[in-house]
């Protein structure tokens, strides 16, 4: 496990839960090493949007388990549900 993958999740869904509605509070994480910003320095948010949770995106991606209230890693299989309409939030 990689040191950007050493998020404290229990922490952080406290503190989301805490802090946020329920309705902002976040499904996805995606971890990153570093932003990429556009040429005005400003985050390239198109590109994270773009990818979302395809198979394209090749940065960790973990999901809110709403069974078990705790973020998970992405796996295709899990990504393949919710693409069907199988899992949903």
């Amino acid at each position: 496990q990689s040191g950007i993958e050493k998020l404290d999740f229990d922490s952080f869904i406290s503190i989301a839960n805490k802090n946020l509605p329920k309705y902002a509070q976040p499904l996805f994480v995606r971890l990153i090493k570093e932003v990429d910003m556009t040429g005005t320095f400003k985050p390239s948010k198109t590109t994270y949007k773009k990818q979302g949770i395809s198979s394209e995106c090749k940065d960790p991606i973990y999901y809110m388990n709403a069974k078990t209230n705790k973020f998970e890693r992405l796996t295709n299989e899990i990504r393949t549900l919710i693409e069907n309409g199988s899992l949903k939030f």
